[in-house]
């Protein structure tokens, strides 16, 4: 159904943190492990940052964008992201996963978990829609698989 309403969609990058190894000092990974990359429909908004000047060279940084999707949870539950256990539910997609999007790419910052607000619910009481932000990035931060 959701499908059907909402024509917009991003790939999500899942890290597999089971496959992934990390620094045993720092807990750092250099190469990553990911999941199955997962199409998601959502409803997206990309704004767009104006270009900064930081050297008399030119400029050092492009305007970075930040991608805001909404979704709802119901799709995240046919997709298999989103798990009950009772009235507690977990999501599997955190902070520090990457969306690609029109040829950019994004790495999640807030996950919306946290996120209880009635204009996420159902008739006040029932969580409807997950709300994430994500911050685009450099293709040398990441470059899609």
């Amino acid at each position: 159904m959701v499908v059907g309403i909402l024509k917009e969609s991003f790939v999500l990058y899942r890290i597999d943190l089971k496959r992934t190894t990390t620094h045993s000092l720092y807990g750092e990974s250099i190469q990553k492990e990911y999941k199955t990359p997962l199409e998601v429909f959502s409803r997206i908004n990309v704004e767009s940052g104006a270009p900064e000047m930081r050297t008399s060279a030119g400029i050092s940084k492009q305007g970075m964008g930040e991608l805001k999707a909404s979704m709802h949870l119901s799709h995240l539950e046919d997709l298999g992201l989103l798990h009950k256990d009772g009235n507690d539910i977990s999501i599997d997609m955190k902070k520090g996963d990457f969306i690609g999007h029109k040829g950019q790419f994004y790495e999640i910052w807030d996950d919306g978990y946290s996120q209880i607000q009635n204009q996420q619910s159902y008739a006040g009481d029932r969580r409807a829609f997950l709300i994430i932000l994500a911050k685009e990035v450099d293709r040398d931060v990441f470059n899609g698989i």
